[in-house]
């Protein structure tokens, strides 16, 4: 499969390759299971998911699959480096709220950007990660796996569970619950 984006005879993106379109299916059916498994523990924490594109000319085509897929408009937020200038200063301190307040609230559920981390992007939720990007940079994807690394759980109640989920995962077992559990959907460049 290819998990880059189609383009056309001009090098201009067309749309989403079936490779993309695979992984980002998985990472809302994962996304889906979170939040039941997660409103069953605690009704006000709420998984997201992070989407990182190859560039921000995907972005509209991820979003707009999302919206295909059955998403509304305000569970889905774009957030892409060149957005700021093309935002007035209002609108582009509304997303920056939107980003910030995002472990408080349910929506949005998805977040597509291209480089998130320059942008100071720190958010707890994240516990899904579907990287539409192949890079050999190591400290890109080390940075990207960070985003997901934050704890969701912080609770001491939840402490025993998580416990046994490190044991079972390091037994290359399936963990009891996905309590700071962090899902990537594989782009190839993980597997190293």
């Amino acid at each position: 499969l290819n998990f880059k984006a189609e383009r056309d005879e001009d090098g201009n993106v067309s749309g989403l390759s079936d490779g993309q379109r695979i992984m980002l299916r998985a990472g809302l059916t994962k996304l889906k299971k979170l939040e039941i498994e997660f409103s069953a523990l605690d009704p006000d924490r709420h998984p997201k998911m992070l989407i990182m594109c190859e560039d921000t000319t995907v972005t509209p085509f991820v979003e707009e699959f999302f919206r295909s897929e059955g998403l509304a408009e305000d569970e889905i937020l774009r957030v892409d480096s060149n957005r700021k200038g093309d935002l007035s200063k209002d609108e582009w301190d509304v997303l920056r709220e939107q980003l910030s307040g995002m472990d408080k609230s349910n929506k949005p559920r998805v977040v597509v950007s291209v480089l998130m981390l320059r942008e100071g992007f720190d958010v707890s939720n994240i516990c899904v990660i579907v990287p539409l990007r192949s890079s050999q940079a190591r400290i890109l994807l080390e940075q990207t796996i960070g985003r997901g690394l934050r704890l969701m759980w912080g609770d001491d109640i939840f402490e025993e569970a998580k416990r046994e989920n490190r044991l079972l995962i390091k037994q290359k077992q399936s963990p009891k619950s996905m309590i700071d559990v962090l899902s990537i959907v594989e782009h190839p460049a993980f597997q190293q």
